[in-house]
């Protein structure tokens, strides 16, 4: 029945993970084509010169910071969405011109009208490439000055208080209207040329229920190969020490790696500043967290000697361990390669200040309960005092 409910479980992490994993693609992967085709580089960049000139004045406070940077960062990804689709552009009329780049008015007009129309496309391509790749320079720089000018006036915005709980609270459903756009502008998704959108979705979905579904199918062969050893009943033998964790949470692990796989081929920017990226290496993190929980907590491990641990305190133990593993993922995917940074100007301080939280949490969680068993109750007493603190 253990094994059955495991099975189930397993099978609904794998549903879960899918069904988020394409929640986060799909809006960027839709959009990013007509954001690039739309992108007025003229337009955007007259917007940046006069956010550049009010940054200038006297009169900055720290909530216009805040709106030109989020306004800045939108700029600077739809340019370089821009810079590459126009780039490909330049790529594939180079293509076409080069043959007909020698041809002169003596040739036939069809030919000549051809090769001019190809090199007035070029041309044209060539001036978008240069104004969307200049936008998004200008656009960076512009966010590099904000980050300055908040970093320099953040002692003042320390003892700000006149932005009361009422007022947060007031100004909630504004944020949260621009939660739709702040995911499509964390997930800016470059596809490699030849992959569609709908390919890249269903290489995704194709991937992951294929990895899980393998990562079942070891689980059921080291079942098989424990139950003939003499399964639980048998006393605990070291070649089973690796292999069970191992294959326990073979669906996680391999569901993510090859979701990772997938997106580190598809993408020309996969970089871990990427959400999707994030989330695949994650997954694949928390099982192999897992794994190296359970192993260094089984009946054959070193921990095995603390007294009173096994049986009666290991499993509590797991639980809070991988929790407290979870919620380290879950900041990494969340917040990013810089997650143990809290910027005090940053507008989603909140939501930093409260994944790092939930993080200390579950590691409290962790020291406290170490008390509770008979063989740590009196031991490492500094390591968890200074755990706790910090």
């Amino acid at each position: 029945m253990n094994v059955a409910a495991s099975n189930l479980l397993s099978c609904r992490y794998s549903a879960l993970v899918i069904f988020t994993l394409l929640l986060l693609a799909a809006p960027k992967l839709l959009l990013a084509q007509e954001v690039a085709e739309s992108f007025d580089p003229i337009t955007a960049g007259g917007e940046i010169n006069d956010l550049s000139t009010r940054i200038d004045g006297d009169q900055v406070d720290a909530s216009f910071l805040d709106d030109a940077r989020a306004r800045a960062v939108d700029i600077a990804t739809d340019a370089g969405a821009c810079n590459v689709e126009a780039t490909a552009d330049r790529e594939r009329l180079q293509a076409r011109f080069d043959p007909l780049a020698n041809i002169d008015a003596t040739v036939e007009g069809t030919v000549f009208d051809q090769r001019t129309a190809i090199l007035n496309q070029l041309n044209a391509a060539i001036e978008r490439q240069t104004r969307c790749a200049g936008v998004r320079d200008d656009a960076s720089a512009l966010i590099e000055r904000i980050t300055e000018t908040q970093t320099q006036i953040s002692q003042r915005f320390l003892f700000n208080r006149s932005d009361s709980v009422f007022g947060m609270a007031r100004s909630l459903p504004d944020r949260l209207s621009l939660w739709p756009r702040n995911v499509q502008r964390a997930v800016d998704l470059q596809l490699e040329d030849g992959i569609t959108t709908g390919f890249l979705l269903w290489l995704l979905f194709g991937a992951a229920v294929g990895a899980a579904a393998l990562g079942l199918y070891v689980r059921h062969l080291f079942h098989q190969w424990f139950e003939a050893g003499g399964g639980a009943a048998a006393d605990p033998r070291l070649k089973y020490l690796f292999p069970k964790p191992l294959a326990q949470y073979a669906p996680l692990i391999l569901e993510g790696l090859a979701l990772l796989v997938v997106l580190l081929l598809s993408l020309k920017n996969a970089s871990f500043d990427l959400v999707v990226v994030r989330l695949a290496a994650g997954i694949m993190l928390f099982g192999l967290g897992c794994t190296i929980i359970d192993w260094s907590t089984g009946p054959i491990s070193p921990a095995a000697n603390i007294k009173g641990l096994i049986p009666n305190h290991v499993r509590p133990l797991r639980w809070r361990l991988r929790f407290f593993a979870l919620m380290l993922v879950a900041s990494f995917v969340v917040l990013g390669t810089d997650w143990l940074s809290i910027r005090l100007l940053d507008p989603s301080v909140g939501g930093r200040a409260t994944m790092i939280f939930l993080v200390a949490l579950s590691l409290l969680a962790v020291l406290s309960y170490l008390r509770e068993i008979p063989g740590l109750r009196h031991r490492f007493r500094m390591v968890r005092y200074g755990g706790s603190l910090a």
